[in-house]
């Protein structure tokens, strides 16, 4: 794909990290990555801790942002996931704040949803997880992850956290 990556994580966690060939590592212990990277700098955010890490990850305004804690209602129905009208208005409701910053931002914020069975999840984890940093991010597919995620088109600085 051609991707720059950059991974974050503790000091504790670099040595893991570094298997996986990262371009760039930040400290999130020592280092704020909104201080350490410019706004536009990086095309692409994987995202999977959300909250305030995302609300920083749409501020950089990457072209795309995935992230496993943004939720799309519009697009719960592909992964199997029929929640009843309340339910689903709640969620958009919670997850407002997101799409008004990521469009303020001209970011496209694509959430992530698994289903019931959660196997696209487990390859999420199985992608990330210290226990399992074998593969070379710079060849990964988030299109594994997410059908509406990075293409094997996509080029450019990809941020990891």
């Amino acid at each position: 794909m051609g991707l720059f990556v950059i991974g974050t994580g503790s000091q504790s966690e670099k040595a893991v990290l570094d298997k996986a060939d990262l371009d760039q590592f930040i400290d999130y212990k020592t280092q704020d990555f909104l201080q350490v990277l410019k706004v536009k700098e990086v095309d692409y955010v994987f995202d999977v801790l959300g909250d305030d890490i995302l609300i920083k990850s749409i501020a950089l305004q990457p072209k795309k942002v995935v992230s496993v804690k943004f939720v799309d209602t519009s697009t719960m129905h592909k992964a199997g996931v029929n929640l009843p009208g309340i339910m689903k208005w709640l969620m958009k409701m919670m997850m407002s704040k997101f799409v008004k910053l990521a469009k303020k931002n001209n970011v496209e914020l694509i959430g992530q949803v698994t289903g019931a069975n959660g196997k696209m999840l487990q390859k999420a984890v199985d992608l990330i997880s210290v226990n399992y940093i074998s593969r070379n991010f710079k060849s990964l597919s988030l299109t594994d992850i997410s059908t509406n995620g990075l293409t094997k088109t996509d080029v450019g600085k990809v941020i990891v956290f």
